[in-house]
This record gives C-alpha cells, structure tokens and sequence, in this order.
C-alpha cells in the first residue's frame, strides 16, 4: 500500500552497531590523539548507558570491583562493566559510577576495548579470567555471562589472523594465570562471547572430544537497502 512503511528489524538491529559507532567517533574527531584515557572512559560510558536502556530496569550497570568478604586480598581487577542484580546482594560500596561488589549479586561483567590488537587481547583476557576467579569462590562462575567488546578492528584483520591472535592469548593465559583442571575450567574462565562492533563475533565451546574450540561468525554490515 503506498504510503505505508513495512516494518524491517534487520535495519533496526543495525542502527545499534551504528550509533556506537558514531557516537564513538565524536570525542576521538574532537580530540585527535590528545587523551587515550578520556576516549577509552568515553566508549565504556555509552555502552553502559546504552545497556541500561534495553536491560530490565532491576539490574545495575556501573563499573568497579567484585570483591568477596571471606577472603583477604580476594578481589578481582577493575571491570569496566559490572551488571550486577542488588535484590540478591547490596554492594559493599557505591558512590557514583563506581561500585565495590559481592559475587553472588553478579550478572554479567564486560571489558571494553578500542581496537583489537594481541596485546589488548591477552590483557582483557586476562582481566575476565581474574574476575571470573574472584566470582568461583563463592558463586557458580559458569553462570556469569561475560564479554570483550571492541570498537574496532584493523582492515587487514582476517577470520585466520583472529583465530591465530585469540589462540596465542590462550596460551598465554594458562602460561599466566598457571593450568586449569581440565578444558571446561578452561571455557569456564573465559569470556561467553568477543565482540567487534559491525564485525566479527566469536564463541568459545568444547568439540566432541572435550577440546577448546573457537568459533568466529563475520556480522559484516547490514545491507539494509536490500531488505523488503
């Protein structure tokens, strides 16, 4: 019927990936080269907001520490996003932005990153695998749902060069943090999901015979033109 726009969810998911997109691109236009810190914080605070818009209103999403109270030193690094559910447990401390939490209020944590490079991998890494330590002391760490979100990848990335960069860190990551039991302790200090934006999307699972297995998905962008 003329006049009438036909619904198209396809182009309303891309609109998601492209708003990060350019709402990143705003400060990093402005500022150039002049402060990584102030661009990185910027990235971390509009994924937050734009996770509060769309999760339910009851969880909290902030940045900060998971922290256990049955334990000296038991704290994990500073997680860039911490989702956290306030109904099991209230935080240890919560001023601002910033909150100190118990295990067991965990939902999700997610680490935010501006470009996917090897060095930036084995740190966020590293980063989820602490924490996801922190959560298994007095929580079910398998249930916790966690993520690395990068922003951007270089141009001559391929899905072999991912593969080959993500192995690597794995490597270095048992190398770092010393061997894991068996593979799905392994799986289960690892992130749910890697994430770049308009991208690529990777899972982590175990094959038949118990192994690691990586298994990347290429989003491209969305022609939405094409759509009906």
């Amino acid at each position: 019927m003329e006049g009438v726009t036909e619904s198209n969810p396809l182009a309303y998911l891309a609109s998601w990936s492209q708003e990060l997109e350019a709402r990143a691109q705003r400060v990093r236009a402005l500022i150039g080269d002049a402060h990584w810190l102030s661009d990185g914080n910027h990235k971390e605070a509009l994924l937050r907001e734009f996770l509060r818009r769309y999760l339910p209103p009851g969880l909290v999403i902030t940045n900060g520490f998971v922290r256990s109270s049955s334990a000296e030193n038991n704290c994990s690094p500073e997680v860039d996003i911490l989702i956290v559910d306030p109904s099991v447990h209230s935080p240890f401390f919560a001023e601002g932005e910033l909150q100190i939490v118990p295990p067991t209020s965990v939902i999700a944590h997610i680490e935010v990153k501006t470009m996917f490079a090897a060095d930036t991998v084995k740190i966020a890494l590293s980063n989820i695998c602490r924490t996801q330590t922190v959560v298994g002391r007095l929580a079910d760490a398998s249930r916790i749902w966690r993520c690395i979100c990068f922003y951007a990848i270089p141009e001559s990335r391929t899905a072999e060069t991912i593969i080959e960069t993500l192995s690597n860190a794995i490597k270095h990551l048992i190398e770092e943090q010393g061997p894991f039991s068996n593979e799905a302790s392994l799986l289960s200090h690892l992130p749910t999901c890697i994430v770049t934006v308009s991208g690529y999307l990777v899972f982590f699972s175990l094959n038949d015979d118990q192994k690691l297995k990586i298994r990347l998905f290429e989003l491209g962008s969305v022609d939405v033109s094409s759509q009906p």
